[in-house]
C-alpha cells in the first residue's frame, strides 16, 4: 500500500524531493548492509534488534556469513575461498605439458610437465607421463584432468648418503615475496603404491636454509589430501625476492643420509626429508602420483584455485616457450612445418642472408638458452623447403633477451631467391 507523504504548505518542489530521498535513503541504510569484502573482514550494526543482520546479507558461492554477537551492534565476519591469484605454485593441476606427455628413462634434472622437475641421483630410473588417475570431483570439489605420474622402472634398493630422488617445483622470488614471514599452507593430494612416511621441504635460493615436513600415505593406491602448514623464517641463510629461486617445494622420493635431518623447524642446510622417509624405488611396482598441488597464504587451506588454460600456458611460458604446435613434443626431423620460424631468401646464394626476429607471447623471466630443431633433418639447421633439403648455409642466433631473439641464416650456395627457409626453437629460462 503507497503511503502518503505531506509536507509545510512554503516547501518547494525541490525541497520536497529532497526530503523524501533523503528519507528513503535513511531506511534502505537501516534495512540493508551492502558489504563488499575479503576473508576477515568484520562489519558492525547499529541495529539494537537481536539478530538484526540475519536474513539481510545473501553471501555468494564460496562466501561465509556469520553472526558472532547475541543482541545489538553485532558483528559480521566474512570468509570465502574463492580468491584468484591465491596459488603462487604454477601448473598445480598439471594441465600444461609443452614439453611432451612421457618421459621414459628421464634424465635427472630434467622437466616434464611444465615447472615440474624431475632430480635423481642414485641407481634408479622412472618414467615420469601426464596420467587421467586424479582425485574425483566429489572427493576434492575440483574437476582435476592430469595428474604426474612417477613410475619406477629400474629399483634402487639401497639408498647410499649421497643418493636422492624428488620432484619439485621452484617459486620465483617476485612470487615468494609474500608469504615471507607469514603463515603459509601447502595442500596437496597424493597416492602411493607404497604406504608410509614422505617428507616435502621447503628449501630456500641459497639451498642453506630448509624445512622439512613428514606426513604420511595411509593407504596403498588411494588419493589423499595433505595439508602442511609453516610459517617462512628468513633470518639467516640466502634468500632472492626477485627473478631468481624464491622457495623450491621438494616432494621426496627416497633420500640419503647426507640429505636427511628432524623434522618442522628450519634448518641450516640442504635437506630434503627426515630418516623416516620410505624408499619408494625399493620395488618397480612404486607408482607415486601428486595432484592438484597449492600453495597459499593463511593457516587453512582452501578450495583448490581453478585457473584458464591460456592464463596458466602464459604464466608457463615465462620460463619455456616453443615454436612448436602446443601438443607437439620438441624434436628434430618431425617432418612438419607447422609452427615454424619461415623466411625468404631475398638474395640468391652464400653472399645472401636471411633473419627473423621472434617476439615472445610473454616476457620471459630473463634471457633465455635457445635450442633450434630442423623439421625435416636429424641436424639443426635451416630447411629449404623448396629443394627439400637442409640448407648448406650456417645457422646463426642473435639478440636473446627476454622479449625475443634474432633467428639468421647464412645461405648456402643453393638458396635461391624467392625460396623458403624453415626452423624450429625452444626457449627455456627456469629458475
Amino acid at each position: 500500500m503507497a503511503t502518503l507523504n505531506t509536507y509545510p504548505d512554503n516547501i518547494s518542489v525541490e525541497e520536497a524531493i529532497q526530503t523524501r530521498m533523503v528519507a528513503d535513503l535513511t531506511a534502505i541504510n537501516n534495512e540493508v548492509a551492502a558489504v563488499t569484502a575479503g576473508s576477515g573482514v568484520l562489519v558492525s550494526s547499529d541495529d539494537s534488534t537481536v539478530g538484526y543482520l540475519d536474513g539481510k546479507l545473501l553471501a555468494g558461492e564460496g562466501i561465509d556469513l556469520t553472526v558472532g554477537s547475541p543482541a545489538g551492534n553485532e558483528t559480521l565476519t566474512i570468509s570465502c575461498d574463492r580468491i584468484f591469484n591465491k596459488n603462487a605454485i604454477i601448473n598445480g593441476d598439471f594441465n600444461i605439458w609443452q614439453r611432451g606427455t612421457s618421459f621414459s628413462s628421464i634424465a635427472s634434472n630434467s622437466y616434464s610437465a611444465d615447472r615440474w622437475r624431475y632430480v635423481e641421483v642414485g641407481d634408479s630410473v622412472h618414467t615420469v607421463s601426464r596420467d587421467t588417475d586424479v582425485p574425483t570431483q566429489s572427493e576434492s570439489e575440483h574437476q582435476s584432468n592430469y595428474s604426474l605420474k612417477l613410475d619406477c622402472t629400474t629399483i634402487d634398493a639401497s639408498i647410499a648418503a649421497g643418493d636422492q630422488i624428488f620432484l619439485d617445483h621452484k617459486i620465483e622470488g617476485y612470487n615468494f615475496a609474500p608469504f615471507v614471514g607469514r603463515a603459509t599452507t601447502l595442500s596437496f593430494w597424493v597416492k602411493s603404491v607404497k604406504t608410509g612416511i614422505y617428507c616435502v621441504a621447503f628449501v630456500n635460493s641459497g639451498s642453506d636454509r630448509s624445512y622439512v615436513v613428514e606426513y604420511t600415505i595411509n593407504s596403498a593406491s588411494t588419493w589423499e589430501k595433505k595439508t602442511i602448514t609453516l610459517t617462512f623464517d628468513y633470518s639467516g641463510g640466502t634468500w632472492n625476492y626477485i627473478d631468481g629461486i624464491g622457495i623450491r617445494v621438494v616432494f621426496a622420493i627416497a633420500t640419503g643420509s647426507t640429505y636427511q635431518t628432524t623434522a618442522n623447524a628450519w634448518q641450516s642446510g640442504n635437506y630434503i626429508a627426515t630418516s623416516n622417509q620410505v624408499n619408494g624405488a625399493d620395488s618397480a611396482d612404486n607408482n607415486f602420483w601428486l595432484a592438484q598441488v597449492q600453495f597459499e597464504l593463511g593457516s587453512v587451506a582452501t578450495d583448490f584455485e581453478y585457473r584458464q588454460f591460456g592464463d596458466e600456458l602464459a604464466r608457463c611460458q615465462r620460463y619455456y616457450w616453443k615454436t612448436f604446435p602446443y601438443a607437439t613434443a620438441p624434436a628434430q626431423n618431425l617432418d612438419s612445418l607447422n609452427g615454424a620460424i619461415g623466411v625468404y631468401v631475398s638474395v640468391a646464394g652464400a653472399n645472401g642472408y636471411a633473419n627473423k626476429r621472434i617476439q615472445f607471447p610473454v616476457v620471459m623471466r630473463g634471457a633465455p638458452t635457445i635450442i633450434f630443431y630442423s623439421t625435416h633433418e636429424a641436424t639443426a639447421n635451416w630447411y629449404n623447403n623448396n629443394d627439400g633439403a637442409d640448407t648448406t648455409a650456417g645457422l646463426v642466433m642473435a639478440g636473446a633477451d627476454d622479449h625475443g631473439f634474432t633467428a639468421g641464416c647464412a645461405q648456402g650456395a643453393t638458396d635461391g631467391q624467392g625460396e623458403q627457409l624453415f626452423i624450429q626453437a625452444t626457449a627455456s629460462v627456469e629458475l
